[in-house]
């Protein structure tokens, strides 16, 4: 019972019918509740009742029933558990089934609180798309400027011919010289135009879930002339791709 309490890890076990039949200091705190408070509950009213987006779970398609009903071990980390308060955070979980006198008694589950983890790969996953797009612009620049310098040389190149050819007397093919430079500079122009244009284009901005409710009830206000205020809470560090808005 030490050992259990001690441990950073929430444990809980869990009988055949899904009730909690033990939870250590470490799960009730992570849930939300006193440790008290959940023996005897049906655990998937607790954890695991409904989807991250609010739709409701049948309790058959919770994967910690396979464990205590069929003795099917699960492993997860990417689980949503809910919270006594109605939030959620991300999970990871292992369960093991339970056997007494080769029958199944039903489940053991370990799990952690890994929002802050999950938090950390999403800002190093934004960290390296940002590198990567510095990396892609930096080598747009250097395009830029190895294929001016080219442009720059051919030209010079060119020119000096024209310049020697009229003063032998070779209108014509100098005019054909020239004509080459005139080529090579709206060559260029093109070239130097697209390689802006992709310099200066911004990546879409990501927008938290509070800033596109607010921006939806805004425009649905000014639309129908209506009073509308919408409070959300500042520490729900949800972020949507652009796309997904």
């Amino acid at each position: 019972q030490l050992i259990l309490e001690a441990a950073g890890e929430g444990i809980c076990g869990i009988n055949t019918a899904g009730a909690f039949t033990f939870v250590n200091r470490s799960a009730a705190g992570q849930l939300g509740y006193a440790a008290a408070e959940l023996i005897g509950r049906p655990c998937h009213a607790v954890w695991l009742h409904s989807y991250p987006d609010g739709m409701p779970m049948g309790r058959e398609e919770s994967p910690i029933f396979a464990t205590y009903r069929h003795g099917e071990a699960r492993h997860s980390d990417d689980a949503c558990f809910w919270r006594s308060d109605g939030t959620t955070f991300s999970a990871s979980f292992i369960s093991r089934p339970v056997y007494h006198d080769s029958e199944l008694a039903g489940a053991v589950v370990v799990f952690r609180d890994i929002t802050e983890r999950k938090r950390a790969e999403a800002d190093n996953l934004q960290l390296g798309q940002e590198t990567a797009m510095l990396a892609e612009r930096q080598r747009i620049a250097a395009d830029m400027h190895d294929g001016l310098a080219q442009t720059l040389s051919y030209m010079g190149l060119i020119a000096s011919r024209a310049l020697e050819q009229l003063e032998s007397g070779f209108v014509t093919e100098a005019e054909q010289n020239v004509a080459q430079i005139q080529t090579a500079v709206d060559r260029a122009v093109v070239d130097v135009r697209r390689s802006i244009a992709t310099l200066q284009e911004a990546p879409a901005k990501r927008k938290s879930l509070q800033e596109a409710l607010r921006e939806t009830v805004d425009a649905a206000v000014c639309q129908r002339d209506t009073n509308l205020q919408v409070y959300c809470e500042p520490e729900i560090p949800i972020d949507c791709p652009p796309a997904r808005m």
